[in-house]
């Protein structure tokens, strides 16, 4: 039947059920609907319960990473009240400490800190609480097992949710090998400085051995092979309660020690100390008494010769040497080596340096006295011999007398060389007119001048008084002069010339020469001992010049050369104005 076909009320049910039919429907949809979001819901859960359980799992990992890291870190963890109570602390700590965790919480940590430094543990806590913020000091700690250790504490608040502190997270790391190596280098740049102060090996090892204790050593002993290969106990040093040991070790000499390589023994017995003893009637008391745990004995050994031994001890039973402390020994032996090395040096220096000069000496006074004979015979022999036999033997006799003259300056130059080298050349300053120095000089040396055709000249007028020593500065000009109308050409002239530097209150004195000059590889040299120039090598010692530097120099001046190869050579040399000095002197030059 159609729509068109149904009655009024055909068409009302048919709605009726129509509508009926869409409200099941839509009823199942909705139905379906709330059990998809159900199970979507459900989905949802289970995948967050998942998330939240492997959440946990990771977070319990953590924990169980953070305590194992927390517990056995390698430094000292704890948290400690304002008032320095331990809260909790690590194993590490625990360890350290040597006690159980739950017998260390509570206890204060200033029980375990030594007595000199307590207050710098009061004062670190009061400094994080207050100013809340991360705090470094250095304490010592008195540990059961290992003694006094350095520790470095860092400390950072514990902060509540109002900013107020409640505690301080403190971490304490062992810091002692730090301090050692510290301590090492310290004493090895003050052993090295006591060493080179001085010569006498005595009086420095005696003071670097003395530092060792106690830092190093609770015991330390220096051995040195004296020139005659006898050895000698120069230096003991030990701990306040073994000083009897000290005393007994410096009593007797010390035997030879055939060490040729260092030996160590951080676990020693009492018998380690036997290399150092020898055979004695009281051996077995004093190795007893000094119970060493542990040893260090290194050879002194330079230019491959043993020189002597050094010996490091310890009589405590929580100190132990280690291999830094055998580097530490090897190195302090080497330097205490050389410096015994440099000490015999010195002395074999000195008594060479003596014996050369008494030879000179002695050489020197007894050439003087026949020369002396030699010279006055020739005088006699000049004026007593009749007149026609002066003629004919003047010329020999002259020679005689300039012979005498010259081996007379030899032994001259030979006893100053002499003074210089052994720092005592003797001068006698006063206040000294220059000008008549120098007017004498060219009185004395005109003759020679004019036998080589040089014109010898004063190109000054005047200077004002010097400190000098007439005679030294007299030699000083006697050694240029001779030097300059030795190397001038015929013809040419030397001129002497002072001229005063009023600031810098000195007379500068200048020996100027026409000759050929000097090259400057040869300017850098002459005023050495011994040395000439090639060309010049069969004219002289080399000493003048040395000599005259000395002088000069012992005046408290300075003596130079300038010059440039065929224009002639200039000397100059310093001597300081006389306090009060006179007016300068006037004259005309020569």
């Amino acid at each position: 039947m159609t729509l068109e076909q149904m009655t009024r009320d055909e068409l009302l049910l048919a709605v009726q059920e129509a509508q009926q039919d869409a409200e099941s429907a839509r009823s199942a949809l909705t139905h379906e609907r709330v059990l998809h979001d159900l199970q979507v819901h459900q989905i949802e859960l289970e995948m967050q319960n998942r998330e939240l359980r492997e959440a946990q799992l990771a977070l319990e990992e953590s924990r169980t990473r953070y305590a194992e890291l927390y517990d056995f870190a390698p430094v000292g963890y704890c948290t400690l009240e304002p008032s320095g109570k331990i809260r909790d602390a690590n194993l590490t700590l625990c360890a350290l400490l040597s006690i159980e965790r739950q017998t260390l919480v509570g206890m204060p940590l200033g029980a375990y800190v030594v007595m000199d430094d307590r207050v710098a543990l009061r004062l670190h806590l009061r400094r994080c609480s207050s100013e809340k913020e991360r705090v470094t000091t250095e304490l010592r700690l008195n540990l059961p097992r290992m003694g006094v250790v350095t520790f470095q504490m860092v400390s950072t608040p514990v902060l509540q949710r109002d900013g107020s502190v409640v505690g301080c997270k403190t971490a304490l790391t062992d810091v002692s090998q730090l301090k050692r190596s510290e301590l090492r280098l310290e004493l090895l740049a003050r052993s090295s400085l006591a060493l080179s102060r001085s010569f006498e090996v005595q009086t420095t090892v005696r003071e670097v051995v003395d530092s060792l204790v106690p830092a190093i050593a609770d015991l330390a002993i220096v051995d040195v092979a004296s020139d005659r290969a006898e050895w000698t106990r120069v230096a003991v040093a030990a701990l306040p309660e073994r000083r009897a040991v000290a005393e007994a070790l410096k009593r007797v000499p010390p035997p030879r020690c055939e060490l040729t390589e260092p030996v160590y023994l951080a676990e020693a017995t009492a018998q380690a100390l036997s290399p150092l003893l020898g055979e004695r009637d009281d051996r077995e008391a004093v190795l007893t008494a000094a119970g060493v745990t542990s040893q260090i004995l290194v050879p002194l050994t330079v230019r491959g010769e043993i020189a002597g031994v050094l010996g490091l001890a310890m009589s405590d039973s929580r100190r132990r040497y280690g291999s830094a402390d055998v580097d530490f020994a090897m190195d302090l032996a080497t330097r205490i080596a050389v410096a015994v090395d440099s000490a015999r040096l010195y002395r074999h220096s000195e008594r060479v340096s003596r014996n050369r000069q008494d030879i000179l000496s002695i050489v020197s006074h007894e050439l003087k006295t026949p020369l002396a004979g030699v010279s006055l015979s020739t005088d006699v022999m000049l004026h007593a011999a009749p007149g026609h036999d002066r003629r004919d033997d003047r010329r020999h006799i002259e020679r005689i007398r300039t012979g005498v003259s010259q081996m007379r300056k030899m032994i001259d130059d030979l006893l100053d060389f002499s003074s210089l080298e052994s720092g005592h050349l003797s001068i006698d300053p006063r206040p000294t007119d220059v000008i008549s120095i120098v007017d004498e000089s060219i009185e004395m040396f005109t003759p020679f001048a004019l036998e080589k055709e040089l014109k010898l000249e004063r190109g000054s007028s005047g200077a004002p008084e010097v400190m000098a020593d007439r005679g030294r500065v007299l030699q000083v000009l006697a050694n240029l002069l001779s030097n300059a109308i030795k190397f001038s050409v015929s013809g040419g002239a030397v001129t002497i010339s002072v001229e005063a530097i009023e600031g810098e209150r000195t007379v500068r004195v200048r020996v100027k020469d026409t000759g050929p000059g000097l090259p400057k590889p040869a300017m850098l040299h002459l005023f050495e001992r011994y040395w000439q120039a090639q060309e010049t090598a069969s004219q002289g010692r080399g000493l003048g010049l040395y000599i005259s530097k000395g002088i000069i120099e012992a005046h408290r001046g300075v003596i130079w050369v300038e010059s440039q190869p065929g224009s002639g050579t200039s000397f100059y040399f310093t001597l300081p104005i006389a306090e009060r000095a006179r007016p300068a002197s006037r004259g005309a030059s020569s």
